[in-house]
């Protein structure tokens, strides 16, 4: 559980997609019951873990996708007449395809060269193509660390009818691939929106749970065990954040292994020395991503305010787990001293479910005044029209919340080019003009990543010039409005003291495009 709540979630291609997301959708529910159908799967209860497939796959049956694959396999290792399975579930899809039903006609339907091109500019997360190689290197940690748990703690519990990290490597990966074809290769629409490669959540969610074993098990092999542990974390540290290190790292963990195979005699000094080097460079990555995580404003792309407590204990995750263990160990052998070991847990777990319930809601000012105001009158909705467009600038939450209709222009609402030939081609539309503005607020953003602050020679990155608006307005004729936090010579419409808000953010002005144009 630990592991669960300090390693990162995330999965897939350029850190966008995660499992126990923070906030409430369909797979909130969905994944645990997957997860949950595996458990009675591997205790025999076949009927039970199929029925929890059925409600996971009712309420997303993507996320449930991976979980239902993953016991069909095992059924199959223990009956092959269950491949059976797999015609009787496809004639109908191919037949639904032909006759043209939706989305399944889909299936038979390739995306147009410009259709593609907008796909791979804003939805480049959703291609297995374009993951650069820390995704890759992150997959590839997880997919090794299960089949570490395989070897160390299943292999002489493991029968062919009772395995399950076999069949649901098979499943998830067999996913990835059958992505990599439909998508990367043929450009077939349905397999693009399908993205099967989301599979890999299954994988992700059950290598977490499983490193406090594996690297336990690894410690207690031998007198290397120790820094084989610790050299291993050091990859797993690096993994968990995506970092392009990770590849290069996985050599400091072979070294350990080559060593342990070949038979080398070591001395008690290269042990310690390893595990010295192991935890200083966990430490360096951990201080370095508190750093950065520490520095991140907090917007409507950021609306959790983490406190520094949490942010530290996520940036030193594996440090924090080794303490966890020592802990335990030091209760577990309290025993014969009279310090009961399960009362130390339970009393710490009090603690933190306090403290859990204290700071449960970690939501920042600005995301909690939109949430609680989303049945309130619009500050603005005596001067705006029904179905007039406007573009909030960099604030999507409250165009939706305040103005209480969608954006004229927002990268994250370009999601829906991938299932709409229509959507597409107005976001593209939109997209060009909005582009110069984008590019510039991309390149402070990356000079403030590398000197640590914001460029005294540019513009602020979160800045709207009144030039741009001028711009923009002019090569838009169906948007109506634009709010913004920048005061301009042209008068504004209306002006809404925010409440709570300061510096900047305090004053937003509504602007009538038409006295732009």
């Amino acid at each position: 559980m630990a592991a669960i709540t300090l390693l990162r979630p995330t999965y897939g291609g350029l850190s966008v997609f995660s499992f126990c997301e923070p906030f409430l959708t369909a797979r909130t529910l969905a994944e645990p019951l997957a997860l949950w159908s595996l458990v009675l799967a591997r205790n025999g209860r076949l009927v039970s873990a199929w029925l929890l497939v059925a409600v996971s796959a009712a309420l997303h049956p993507l996320m449930a996708l991976s979980a239902a694959a993953t016991l069909w396999l095992m059924m199959v290792a223990r009956d092959r007449r269950w491949l059976g399975l797999l015609p009787l579930l496809g004639l109908p899809l191919a037949a639904l395809a032909w006759h043209q039903i939706p989305p399944f006609n889909a299936l038979l339907q390739i995306y147009p060269t410009w259709w593609w091109t907008e796909v791979t500019k804003v939805n480049e997360q959703v291609l297995v193509g374009q993951w650069v190689a820390a995704d890759w290197a992150a997959i590839a940690t997880d997919v090794a660390l299960l089949l570490g748990a395989y070897r160390l703690l299943y292999r002489q519990e493991t029968t062919a009818r009772s395995g399950w990290i076999g069949p649901l490597l098979t499943a998830c990966l067999s996913l990835v691939l059958l992505a990599i074809v439909g998508s990367q290769w043929t450009h077939n629409e349905l397999l693009t929106q399908l993205q099967l490669w989301r599979g890999l959540w299954l994988v992700r969610a059950l290598s977490i749970a499983l490193t406090p074993a594996v690297l336990l098990a690894v410690w207690q092999k031998g007198p290397l065990g120790p820094a084989t542990a610790a050299s291993i974390g050091v990859v797993l540290g690096l993994a968990n954040l995506h970092w392009p290190t990770t590849w290069l790292s996985m050599i400091w963990p072979l070294l350990h292994f080559w060593i342990w195979r070949s038979g080398h005699s070591v001395s008690l000094r290269f042990l310690r020395l390893s595990v010295m080097t192991s935890a200083l460079a966990l430490l360096c990555v951990g201080c370095w991503d508190f750093a950065g995580l520490a520095s991140l404003p907090s917007d409507d792309t950021n609306f959790m305010n983490f406190s520094m407590a949490g942010i530290a204990l996520v940036s030193m995750p594996m440090l924090m787990l080794a303490l966890l263990a020592w802990a335990w160990g030091v209760w577990r052998d309290g025993q014969d001293s009279g310090l009961p070991p399960a009362k130390a847990a339970a009393t710490l777990a009090l603690l933190l479910l306090l403290a859990g319930a204290w700071q449960w809601d970690r939501r920042t000012a600005q995301m909690r005044f939109l949430e609680s105001h989303l049945h309130s009158a619009s500050p603005f909705e005596a001067v705006l029209p029904a179905g007039a467009e406007v573009f909030w600038d960099d604030n999507l939450a409250a165009t939706w919340f305040i103005a209480k209709r969608p954006s004229y222009f927002a990268r994250q609402q370009g999601a829906g080019i991938l299932f709409n030939e229509g959507t597409a081609k107005e976001f593209a539309n939109r997209r060009k003009v909005f582009q110069s503005l984008m590019d510039r607020r991309g390149t402070c953003e990356g000079l403030s990543l590398i000197l640590g602050e914001k460029p005294g020679d540019i513009a602020s990155c979160d800045s709207l010039a009144e030039t741009e608006v001028t711009k923009i307005c002019g090569t838009s004729p169906t948007l109506g409005y634009i709010v913004t936090r920048e005061r301009f010579t042209k008068p504004a419409r209306a002006v809404w003291q925010v409440p709570g808000a300061q510096g900047a953010d305090q004053y937003q002005y509504l602007y009538d495009c038409s006295t732009f144009r």
